[in-house]
């Protein structure tokens, strides 16, 4: 696990193997992140749908980092979101509702914009699968 400085993080956040939180990322109950996990710099998370100061109606929505997703640096990522495995959401992006394995999302609100492969390269749609410049095949969902 690699952690950058100016990290916050609280008790109720599982971490595992290999990911890499980039500097000024705050990370708050309920967030999962599998193995493999890259965070860049400043992005940034909510675990309340209805923020309100002295809610005594708060609920906290879990959010889940699947194995071997990317979020860009400064990316927003709501409450209650299941991000891909494999996928890579952009720089700066909103992220409003869940993104999909192996999606490339970017943008306010983010939208897919194609789908990338293990190694971060986009990937080919041919008839029933997508293929990669490094020869890996993936199953279309």
């Amino acid at each position: 696990m690699n952690i950058c400085d100016h990290c916050f993080i609280e008790g109720d956040v599982v971490i595992g193997d290999n990911a890499t939180i980039k500097c000024g990322v705050y990370l708050w109950n309920g967030i999962l992140i599998e193995n493999g996990v890259f965070i860049g710099p400043n992005a940034t998370f909510t675990n309340d749908k209805l923020p309100r100061s002295k809610n005594r109606d708060y609920k906290q929505h879990q959010t889940i980092l699947r194995e071997g997703c990317s979020v860009g640096a400064n990316a927003t990522i709501l409450p209650g979101i299941t991000i891909g495995q494999y996928s890579m959401v952009g720089a700066g992006s909103v992220v409003t509702k869940s993104v999909p394995d192996y999606a490339l999302v970017r943008g306010n609100q983010a939208k897919i914009e194609g789908y990338v492969c293990v190694c971060g390269n986009k990937l080919l749609f041919t008839t029933s699968e997508f293929t990669c410049s490094c020869d890996r095949k993936v199953p279309k969902n």
